[in-house]
């Protein structure tokens, strides 16, 4: 095996991960943990954990007990017609966003 060759990483349920974080080849990170802005993750990150760092290190336990509400849980519990109308103002909103939609704008 090369060095170069793709490797999986394991996120479990409810993991969010901070923008430009690098995760390194076959790394758990543990169920409902966060990953911090920027962090390097080289080792596993433990259930109901907060990390961050370089390299990324547990600064918090989360209370395991807490109930946090999910993306998932929040959605499902609107409307089934919720999530359908949401795509669609999203789409009416976002129908002139492009590169000429914004110079037409500036102009």
């Amino acid at each position: 095996m090369s060095f170069d060759d793709p490797r999986p990483i394991k996120l479990e349920e409810n993991v969010w991960i901070g923008d430009s974080t690098i995760i390194c080849k076959v790394i758990p990170i543990g169920k409902s943990s966060v990953v911090g802005v920027g962090s390097v993750v080289r080792t596993d990150i433990p259930v109901d954990s907060v990390a961050a760092g370089n390299p990324a290190q547990v600064i918090r336990e989360l209370d395991p007990e807490t109930q946090y509400v999910t993306r998932e849980s929040h959605l499902t519990s609107q409307p089934p017609d919720f999530v359908k109308n949401l795509r669609k103002m999203e789409k009416e909103l976002l129908w002139d966003n492009t590169l000429f939609g914004w110079l037409r704008q500036i102009i």
